[in-house]
This record gives structure tokens, C-alpha cells and sequence, in this order.
């Protein structure tokens, strides 16, 4: 494989299969299961299957920690240096002593795993929690009135950033200044995510590039074309070219997501692997565990002829959305989400920032018009072969 020099020593099944567990972890109920700061991976694993064993979780914690622990447990069983790592710096824990959660999980989740045997910390972002769909739209619109400015260490400001990314930088920033725990314990330094929890672990490759060795970014979506050029004005082109350089994306051959927004993973950077067969591949494609062979539970083969169908269509459709101009790219993401908000999220989202209800209200016929509009356009380029991915399996 053609991969940057710099980030080809991550490439390894050992580190791949590491940084995985930790993103499935950040997908166990962690909140609920009380789990604190400093906790073993072998306690945490132990204290999910007394719940689930118990009868003490609600019925969705009970399906996700049943679908995630079987997967954490074998493992830990061949991965026996992993068992002593400990999970840090819980985004959702009271750290400031005001006497409130510092991010709410329901909006934003992270945690670093330390490995001081492999002298390693792991910066996790988790996947999109259930009231953050909404701010999905908000990093791809790249609209101010949608955006929350953040100010990073030097004093720069960032004004496209969507509430919940500045929240991920914050955070971020609070660990390299030392403000949070355990960062100088350890002098290797690394930051993961899945899904829009990749997105987010990109942008703090980019805006903290000097504290971190590498990004792996999994199933993470790009950015808005906005933020990218915010990115280059205030760190450089050369800067810029030297931080992407060490981003590296680790994607599904079926997935949908990481086709969604401007890549900031330079293309040759981005690999696909062939994942479990599972049906409908559309859908379980995206899952975090997709990575793992079902049966070994040991990572799957890589796929040297580049993204599946799926990946390819979405791209379509995301580029298609990105040309238009922002009001109608602000219809169509904002309408999307609020959909998958409303199916998935099952809540309210989580809004930092100051929403025009009515107007958003409103505009959902528009944005639904648009956006069907858009799909059924790329659809017939692609041809009938797509929708085999919502039945079939590999």
C-alpha cells in the first residue's frame, strides 16, 4: 500500500486492533454503568456484564452493552497488555466542581485511554451521541449562523466550527494544557474517533497539530469547504499540508459516512477494508465492530481496490450537496439530520448555539423537496445496483 512514510508504522494489526476496542468502549452505556475516572478495561468489562447479567439496565442499554461486550471480551482474552489500560478525563464527569456535567453526553462523549505499558495515551471521540444528530448538518454547512466560534492556545479563532467540534476542541485543549489528567504521564500521543467522533479527532489533529503523533479517523466524515479554508488561512499552506500528512482513515468499503462533506484526509491516506459480512451491508457497515472479523474477532482483510459502491454514491451525493449554494445546502443537511435526529436520536438535540425553530420548521418541505431532488439525481446515474446494499450481504 502507498501510504505516507510517517503514519505506515501505525498501520499494524496489533495498533488497529488496540485503538478499535477503545472506540467500542466509548459505545458501552458508560454513564449509566457509573464508570470513574482511572478505572481498568478489565473492570469496566466486569462491571457491564454484572449489569447485563443482573437485570439492572434499561432494555437499550441492554442491547447495545449486548451487542458491544462479546466483542470487548474476546479481545481482552488475546490482548492480555490492554487489560491494565485505564480510562481518563470521562467528558461527561463534573471536573471543574461547578457542580454540573462538563459536556453533556447526550451532545458530546470522549475519554483518553492510557497504556503506560506501550507509554501511549489515546484521545477517543465517540460516535454521534443520541441528541447531537442535528449538529451532523452544522459541520457541513460551514454557515456562521450555525457555527460557534472557538479560540485555541495561540488566540486564534475559529468561526466554523459547529457547536459540538468546539466543544471537541475545548476539550482537546484542555488536555494538551495540562488542565485535564494524565497527559504528561505518558510521551506518546494519539487521537481516534469513529464516525463523527473521526471528524472531530481530525480537527484536533489540525488545530493542535505539535501535541499529537497521529489521527486515525474511522468512518469520520470531511469538513465544510469553509472551515478547510479557515484551516489553511490561519495555519499556513505548508503547515497545513505537514498536519494532514499524518491524518489516516480507516473505512468500511460500504460505509456512508466518510464520504460525506470536503475530504481533509489526503486520498492516499484513506484505506478500506473488507468488512464482515453482514446484512443489510448499508447499514451494519458502519458499526465500529465492523472491523472485526465476527468469528475471530481479529481485523479484517484490507481491500486494495479502494471504496465499495456505497462509499461511492454517497460521495456523489455529498459532493453534489457541498456545490450548492448555502442556502439550499443548509436546506438539504439541516433536513436530513432533523430526520435522523427524530428516528435515531429519539430527542430533542442538544443546542449550544440559538436555533430559528420556525424557520427550520418551515423550510422542511423545501429541504425534503431538495433533497429527494438530489438523491433521485445521483440515483440515476448510479444505476439500480446501489440498492442491493439494503438487502443483501457479502
Amino acid at each position: 500500500m502507498n501510504i505516507n512514510p510517517y503514519v505506515r508504522r501505525y498501520f499494524t494489526r496489533r495498533f488497529l486492533e488496540e485503538q478499535v476496542l477503545y472506540q467500542i468502549f466509548m459505545y458501552l452505556p458508560l454513564e449509566r454503568l457509573e464508570i470513574k475516572d482511572r478505572q481498568r478495561l478489565e473492570e469496566i468489562k466486569a462491571a457491564a456484564d454484572n449489569r447485563y447479567q443482573d437485570g439492572s439496565l434499561s432494555e437499550s442499554d441492554k442491547k447495545t452493552v449486548g451487542q458491544h461486550l462479546p466483542v470487548i471480551k474476546k479481545i481482552l482474552e488475546r490482548r492480555t497488555d490492554l487489560a491494565d489500560v485505564r480510562i481518563q478525563n470521562l467528558s461527561w464527569l463534573d471536573y471543574d466542581w461547578d457542580g454540573k456535567k462538563d459536556y453533556p453526553p447526550n451532545g458530546f462523549l470522549a475519554a483518553t485511554f492510557v497504556n503506560t505499558q506501550a507509554d501511549a495515551l489515546f484521545v477517543t471521540f465517540r460516535g454521534t451521541p443520541r441528541g447531537a444528530w442535528l449538529d451532523n448538518a452544522k459541520m457541513l454547512i460551514g454557515s456562521p449562523k450555525y457555527c460557534q466560534d472557538f479560540e485555541d492556545s495561540s488566540g486564534l479563532v475559529w468561526h466554523f466550527l459547529s457547536p459540538m467540534q468546539a466543544e471537541a476542541m475545548e476539550y482537546t485543549g484542555q488536555l494538551v494544557g495540562n488542565r485535564l489528567k494524565g497527559w504528561e504521564t505518558v510521551n506518546r500521543h494519539y487521537v481516534i474517533g469513529h464516525s463523527k467522533g473521526g471528524n472531530q479527532a481530525q480537527l484536533a489533529m489540525m488545530l493542535y497539530p505539535g501535541d499529537f503523533d497521529v489521527c486515525i479517523s474511522m468512518d469520520g466524515p470531511g469538513m465544510s469547504g469553509e472551515a478547510i479554508g479557515e484551516m489553511k488561512q490561519n495555519m499556513g499552506e505548508e503547515a497545513f499540508v505537514r498536519a494532514a500528512g499524518r491524518l489516516l482513515g480507516i473505512n468500511a468499503s460500504n460505509d456512508y459516512v466518510h464520504g460525506l462533506g470536503i475530504p481533509l484526509i489526503p486520498f492516499q491516506q484513506n484505506f478500506w477494508f473488507l468488512e464482515s459480512p453482514c446484512a443489510p451491508v448499508i447499514l451494519c457497515s458502519h458499526f465500529a465492530t465492523a472491523l472485526l472479523d465476527k468469528k475471530r474477532q481479529d481485523i479484517v482483510p484490507f481491500n486494495d481496490d479502494g471504496p465499495g459502491m456505497a462509499a461511492v454514491f454517497m460521495r456523489k451525493v455529498s459532493d453534489a450537496a457541498m456545490a450548492m449554494p448555502l442556502a439550499d445546502r443548509t436546506d438539504v443537511f439541516m433536513t436530513l439530520m432533523a430526520v435522523l435526529q427524530a428516528v435515531l436520536g429519539r430527542s430533542l438535540p442538544v443546542n449550544p448555539g440559538r436555533e430559528d425553530w420556525l424557520r427550520l420548521i418551515a423550510g422542511f418541505e423545501g429541504g425534503g423537496i431538495k433533497t429527494v431532488n438530489l438523491l433521485t439525481s445521483v440515483m440515476k446515474e448510479e444505476g439500480g445496483d446501489f440498492m442491493s446494499l439494503f438487502s443483501g450481504s457479502r
